[in-house]
């Protein structure tokens, strides 16, 4: 009965819209944008629900659920939601060196910086000795002027141990690399003797490069371990210096 109901139901329909195809277009479009409707909006509907108390699940429908997850089922179908993972942070590195412990790498290299800060400050007072001794020798002759190169022991002074000033170390590399090129130009103009003195300053120009590099490398808090360095020195800060 019920198939032959709708064969009659689609055999009107066909008739209706032979007779009258704009109407039958304006209902089959007002039927799709139902339909469509219908479609986006998930109805949740609780269908009945059958419980056998001798048993611990519950009915619903020809399925069987424990009664720990009974819920009500959607009638339409289910939104698939996607499941939020949640993962632990990242572990972060809280290991400090403590003193009377093995040291690793970075300390070691932090004890070379220290080493190369130290032999610095004695170059910068050599420096200035040999300074001051050229100024006394040559007072008569304009010895005065040398005083104008005084800013190059200064700057390596306060930028050497136990200060660590960055810039002012930076500064006393600069005064050697101006003393190198001085001394290019002396041995190009003829005064051979001065080889000597340059391939000293090119030495003394690379430590000092050497040391403002590495200073520049270290972080605030490991400036603040080189100006205060009780741990260093416990740790065999003396061997390097003396091998520098």
């Amino acid at each position: 009965a019920f198939a032959a109901a709708t064969a009659l139901s689609l055999r009107g329909r066909r008739r209706r819209c032979a007779r009258d195809p704009k109407g039958c277009a304006v209902l089959a479009r007002r039927s799709h944008e139902r339909a469509m409707a219908a479609a986006k909006a998930v109805q949740y509907e609780p269908v009945g629900v059958v419980m056998d108390d001798a048993d611990t699940t519950i009915m619903i429908g020809d399925q069987s659920y424990p009664v720990a997850q009974a819920q009500a089922v959607p009638a339409g179908p289910m939104p698939v939601m996607a499941q939020a993972h949640s993962y632990p942070p990242a572990a972060q590195s809280t290991q400090q060196w403590v003193p009377g412990t093995a040291p690793d790498t970075r300390l070691i290299w932090l004890k070379k910086v220290y080493a190369l800060g130290m032999g610095m400050r004695w170059l910068a007072i050599i420096d200035m000795f040999f300074l001051i001794a050229n100024v006394l020798l040559y007072w008569e002759d304009g010895g005065l002027w040398l005083l104008l190169r005084s800013w190059g022991p200064l700057c390596g002074f306060f930028g050497a141990a136990p200060r660590f000033k960055k810039y002012a170390a930076l500064f006393f590399a600069v005064s050697y690399f101006f003393q190198v090129a001085f001394l290019f130009v002396f041995l190009a103009i003829g005064y051979y003797y001065s080889l000597l003195m340059l391939i000293l300053d090119m030495v003394l120009l690379y430590y000092t490069s050497l040391f403002t590099s590495n200073l520049f490398k270290c972080s605030p808090s490991e400036v603040e371990m080189l100006r205060n360095p009780a741990s260093l020195v416990q740790s065999g800060t003396t061997a390097y210096f003396y091998y520098f």
